[in-house]
């Protein structure tokens, strides 16, 4: 079941009319109807502040209870409000040098941020991919959530990484180069596949979790 079946059937739970829920969170008419897999992030966020009760992990990930108890209404925010967890989002083009740290006086935490997926493994930041290389996988729009490895760590050949280099970011497939190298593939075959030098690379990030804002 895909995030659309579950907002269905969310909407059947409280027995209104479809365009009634789309008027609500503000989506044209036929919204629902026309999702694909995904939902972007605003969309989310509007859906689950009108409607506190539905449980974000259930409507993502179809996990645990469709929803969650709520009460006394909306709490207004305070010293005794339980801080929100959240990770820096950095846009594809903006991203270059910042996740190693060698852009001088910008760090992850200037940038936006967004409520932790929790869902996910652990993760440090995620970012907004570019592009049509990684096509079918990976569409452009698309939020990865991502862990950054340490130096030295094990690397798993044929799985997809985020690579902070000296030329931009980078999302491909890893493979074992020669010579020191990476080799680096695309998921789209009209793309060919290419070696970097590992000296090239400042920073390769496991991505541990997707989330469609493309729909």
């Amino acid at each position: 079941m895909e995030v659309k079946e579950r907002l269905t059937q969310f909407i059947t739970h409280l027995g209104i009319p479809t365009r009634s829920f789309e008027r609500r969170i503000g989506a044209a008419n036929g919204y629902i109807n026309s999702m694909r897999k995904g939902i972007s992030l605003a969309k989310l966020e509007r859906i689950l502040r009108e409607y506190p009760e539905l449980s974000r992990d259930w409507l993502l990930t179809g996990e645990g209870e469709m929803l969650t108890p709520v009460t006394g209404g909306p709490q207004p925010a305070g010293p005794s409000a339980e801080p929100v967890e959240t990770r820096p989002v950095i846009p594809y083009n903006a991203a270059a040098g910042l996740l190693s740290g060698d852009v001088p006086g910008v760090t992850l935490t200037q940038c936006e941020q967004r409520p932790l997926v929790r869902q996910f493994p652990p993760y440090a930041f995620s970012i907004i991919a570019r592009g049509d290389s990684m096509l079918p996988v990976i569409e452009s729009g698309d939020e990865l959530a991502c862990q950054p490895l340490p130096s030295g760590a094990f690397i798993e050949w044929g799985r997809c990484y985020v690579l902070d280099t000296a030329q931009g970011i980078i999302v491909k497939r890893l493979y074992e180069g020669a010579d020191g190298t990476l080799l680096c593939r695309s998921y789209n075959a009209d793309y060919p596949d290419f070696t970097l030098p590992k000296t090239d690379v400042r920073t390769i990030c496991r991505i541990v979790g997707l989330i469609r804002t493309n729909i």
